[in-house]
Formats: structure tokens, sequence, C-alpha cells
């Protein structure tokens, strides 16, 4: 009995130590997921403004608190961004026919990344179980997928047309696949679930570098920006 109530004793004596190094753990690990609003940003006039497209991020998520308000964030996700752009342009093509033509040019510019950010970040108590959380820092992107399809009644001489064009996006006709920029956002930590909006803002021209089947990638920059509603839950 004796040898018993020794072993029990321990097994207490150490197994509280490390249940109070789990709990003291400045690592904190999340599943995320999200609803992106991206476009690209021309330097080309003629562009019409609307040009958002709706798409998704997913991924993991890591914190390092440095102290109960100051933490680190990075994570690897998927995330789709890109542009569709559809008005009275030619985009690209000068002999793209609009008057009188049912069928608007459109253009869809489709984008995967997998992308890494590095935030740092600040959390501010609300009340009990509740922070609010501000956070900033820079992203890096790499193109791995996606289509450029663009959709125009194009006249060659006495000749219109309709056929859809489409190239990947990250050919050797296309956009450049890296990407990096800087991010910031606010969010609410409700202690396993963080709600943000984040906004990046992309600092590299991704225009294509040489010759380009799609025109309306010529002659112009190109710098992504995306609007980003995510959900982060901890396990």
């Amino acid at each position: 009995m004796k040898h018993v109530s020794l072993s029990l004793l321990l097994v207490v004596v150490f197994a509280l130590p490390s249940a109070s190094l789990a709990q003291e753990s400045p690592f904190d690990f999340a599943f995320r997921a999200g609803l992106n609003l991206s476009y690209l940003s021309f330097d080309k006039g003629e562009v019409p403004g609307k040009r958002i497209k709706p798409g998704v991020n997913v991924g993991l998520a890591a914190n390092y608190h440095t102290s109960e308000s100051l933490f680190l964030q990075t994570a690897l996700t998927f995330t789709t961004k890109g542009a569709r752009i559809r008005g009275d342009v030619p985009l690209g093509f000068e002999g793209v026919v609009v008057d009188g033509r049912t069928t608007k040019p459109e253009l869809m510019s489709q984008q995967m990344y997998v992308q890494v950010p590095l935030h740092i970040g600040y959390k501010i108590p609300l009340t009990p179980g509740k922070k609010l959380t501000v956070q900033a820092g820079p992203y890096a992107a790499y193109g791995v997928a996606g289509k450029t399809r663009l959709t125009a009644d194009v006249l060659y001489g006495d000749y219109i047309d309709d056929t859809p064009m489409e190239e990947k996006t990250f050919g050797s006709r296309g956009l450049q696949k890296l990407d990096y920029g800087a991010g910031a956002g606010i969010g609410l930590d409700l202690g396993s679930t963080i709600i943000s909006l984040n906004y990046e803002l992309g600092l590299r021209n991704i225009a294509p570098t040489g010759i380009t089947y799609i025109p309306f990638y010529h002659d112009t920059s190109y710098k992504n920006r995306n609007l980003c509603l995510q959900v982060d839950i901890r396990f």
C-alpha cells in the first residue's frame, strides 16, 4: 500500500509542473477560413472601376504570445484573388465590338496562391472573455494555379469572333507568380474563435515580363488588392 501511495504521489508531483507548463505555452494554433473580395490595381485609365472578384482563403494559423497583450502571428493559407472586369472598353483588343451588341466584354482573372503572412498584433481587453485585436505586417505569396478568360466579340475585318480566349494566369505568357505586400486587420477574440477583417495591399508589380497571349496584359502595372473576412478556430 505504501508503494502505491508513493507512486501516486510521484505522479502528482511530476504532473503538476507539466500541466502548468502546458497552460503557459506561448503558442496556439487555429484552423482558418474566410471570404475574399479582391481586385487588381491598374495604371490604365480606361479600365472600369468595377472589378471586384469574390474568392476564399483557407489554411492554418499560429500565434506566439510574447505577453498577455502582444503576439506574433503567421499562417499557411490557400487563397484566391484576381479581378472580374466587365464594361464598354476594349480590354486590350482594338477590334472589340461594343456598340449594338448585347454581350459586354468581360475579363476574368483567377489567381490561386499559397500565402504566408507575418504580423505583429496587440490585444485590448473589452469584457471578460472578449478582446479587440489589431495587427499588421508583410506577406509573401506564390501563384500555383488559375486561368484568365476573356469573353468578347472581336472584329477581324468583316468577321466577328465570339470565341472566348483562355490562358493560364501564371503561365509563361501570364502574370508573375511571386507576389508580396503588406496587410492589416482588426478582430474580435472570443477565446476559442477569432473573427477578423483584414486588408492586403500588394506592393509588387506582377505584370508579365514577356510576350502575352491576352492583349489586356500589355503595357500596364498590376498589383493585388484584397479585403478578407476570416474566422480562426483554435484547436
